[in-house]
């Protein structure tokens, strides 16, 4: 009996291209096939559908006019096409409708996901009159022999019987667990195995087209957080300072404007963003999203979906720059405009049709060029005609905005600047940014925080030096807690509450290594009854090299006491050590006993 699938090495490099979302709607250039061939020669994966539709004797004839092909000239259809021979995952349908192609091959290809379907079909093929041979020879398919729990099994040689794939595999396995899966359920791969979210120091980097994750950069992971289900008050509490939407967000219900700002870092959306029926003007809660990945679409098709927002003036979607996968929908926000004046085929990969504000009024700032705009102010511009002069476009440069070629704040430099960092020495620098809390992340500050207080010629934040003692921080101080510090070198525990950072550890403290050999420790303070003013070697009152008060030795070892124990009553003064007897009685009584004995001898020898 055949073992169900062969080993299958997830690739750390895919090639990964957008698909289509017509369906078998009439749609592109009209060069469909050259359309086919730029989309898809050498990629293994498609987001989205993959649609060879409507290749007939014209499209055939503009094909053979424009690659020179004189065989077959009168016939037509075509023999085979071969664009497709890399291809491994669909992650959408596919989709063959009125292709006049005999053969068509897809020699490589293993799963069709179905994220996006055709009338409940992820493989679609109809009134294709010419194809006699479709080539699918690695394509998995849930078979009936799988034990009832599992949707999809594999041959065990061992148990000689079929057996249960993992729940993260998709289109079958070669074996038990996540890392012998044919293709995953979930879209990250982290060493080969599928995973539903990248391991602690890891991220994936939504920025490239390879769904892999990767260890974080030294300024730390982005904060990633889940969201399932219409957006609440108390889902918003929840997502200060993400930077990643694992999700999707869908604001539907009453919400105050004020609320939503706390969504002003969030730069990458996982799935799709629906706002509806809402009284805000703008959408700047939203100025640094930078892109919608569309893994999952609102009703099937819309990644960004706004509609019946009636006091909506401008999106100020200012940072978007990606859509990967899906189409746009934005309708009766009667007030909207600058919505058609925006470029959306050099933002949204997949095709599809994007909506139009209902009322077109206004016009862009004179200062942006043709891609358009998300608002009204040169600040706006989805790009410059001219200059851009630290985010807002502008006609002509002129000294106004500095009197130097210098990056430094005053003479020789700026004259002013939106994001900068202040150094120790009081030298100031400008710096670019995409958000205020991001400027020392951007640009690699580690040793840096965002300091809350203006200062001259600094327009929006700035990016103060933490102490010395501090790795990281996010404000001035050497506190663990209040401060948010990162002991560069000691940490020093002065009480149950404290943990101060230290160059080196105070006299009256031990230390307890990190046991790295990084030379990091934890500095804890000696037992109260102690000396002060000498070390330790632990936190215990049996530690201590000498004691503050009284000691009682027992069993070899010294133990270190506020007073005497009521069967030890006295003490030795010379060392403070509790006594069952009176040392110094019996010293006196001993030195009597002397004087005595030397009395009586002189008196004998005289």
């Amino acid at each position: 009996m055949d073992n169900y699938g062969e080993d299958v090495n997830l690739r750390m490099n895919v090639v990964i291209c957008s698909g289509t979302t017509n369906g078998i709607s009439k749609y592109g250039s009209g060069n469909t096939l050259e359309d086919l061939q730029n989309m898809y020669r050498g990629c293994r994966r498609v987001y989205g559908n993959l649609e060879i539709t409507w290749i007939e004797k014209n499209e055939v004839q503009k094909w053979r006019n424009s690659t020179n092909q004189t065989v077959d000239a009168n016939v037509d259809y075509l023999k085979t096409i071969n664009f497709f021979e890399h291809l491994e995952e669909i992650r959408g349908s596919l989709i063959i409708y009125r292709a006049n192609i005999q053969k068509i091959s897809f020699p490589k290809l293993r799963v069709i996901y179905g994220d996006e379907v055709h009338h409940d079909y992820s493989l679609y093929i109809h009134q294709n009159e010419k194809v006699n041979e479709l080539v699918m020879k690695e394509l998995r398919v849930y078979r009936s022999v799988c034990p009832k729990p599992c949707s999809q099994c594999f041959y065990s040689n061992i148990t000689q019987s079929y057996e249960c794939c993992d729940s993260s595999c998709l289109g079958g396995c070669t074996d038990h667990g996540p890392d012998s899966c044919i293709a995953c359920t979930e879209l990250l791969i982290e060493n080969d195995v599928c995973v539903r979210h990248c391991s602690e120091g890891h991220h994936y980097d939504a920025t490239k087209d390879v769904r892999e994750c990767e260890k974080c950069p030294n300024s730390g992971c982005p904060k990633i957080c889940t969201v399932d289900g219409p957006l609440t008050n108390e889902t918003l509490k929840t997502l200060e300072g993400c930077e990643q939407i694992d999700g999707h967000l869908i604001i539907q219900d009453g919400f105050e404007y004020e609320d939503l700002k706390v969504l002003e870092t969030v730069k990458i959306v996982s799935e799709y963003i629906t706002i509806v029926k809402q009284d805000f003007f703008d959408l700047k809660f939203l100025k640094n999203l930078q892109i919608i990945e569309g893994r999952k679409h609102h009703n099937m098709r819309w990644v960004l979906a706004i509609y019946q927002c009636d006091n909506l003036v401008e999106l100020n979607l200012n940072s978007l720059k990606l859509i990967r996968t899906g189409s746009v929908i934005i309708a009766d926000n009667h007030r909207l405009c600058y919505v058609g004046t925006v470029d959306w085929e050099t933002i949204i990969q997949s095709k599809g049709d994007q909506g139009k504000p209902i009322q077109e009024e206004q016009i862009c700032d004179p200062n942006c060029n043709s891609r358009g705009c998300w608002g009204r102010q040169p600040e706006d511009c989805r790009e410059c005609r001219t200059w851009n002069n630290m985010g807002t476009c502008v006609s002509k440069c002129d000294t106004i905005g500095c009197t130097g070629s210098d990056s430094n704040l005053g003479l020789g430099g700026c004259n002013k600047c939106k994001y900068a960092v202040k150094y120790l020495n009081g030298t100031v620098q400008c710096l670019k940014a995409t958000g205020t809390n991001s400027v020392c992340m951007e640009n690699n500050l580690e040793h840096f925080h965002i300091h809350p207080m203006d200062i001259d010629g600094v327009t929006d934040s700035h990016c103060e030096e933490c102490h010395p003692f501090c790795t990281t921080c996010s404000t001035y101080g050497r506190n663990k807690n209040g401060n948010g510090c990162v002991c560069k070198q000691f940490e020093y525990h002065p009480n149950d509450v404290e943990e101060i950072c230290v160059d080196k550890c105070p006299i009256n403290t031990f230390l307890i290594p990190d046991g790295n050999e990084s030379g990091y420790g934890i500095c804890k303070k000696c037992h109260e009854e102690c000396d002060q003013n000498l070390p330790c070697v632990n936190e215990f009152a049996t530690g201590c090299k000498k004691c503050k008060s009284y000691n009682v030795f027992n069993n070899d070892v010294v133990e270190c006491v506020s007073e005497c124990p009521k069967n030890l009553p006295f003490t030795n003064e010379a060392n403070g050590e509790c006594l069952s007897y009176d040392i110094a009685g019996r010293q006196k009584k001993t030195r009597m006993i002397i004087i005595g004995t030397v009395l009586i001898g002189f008196a004998v020898i005289n």
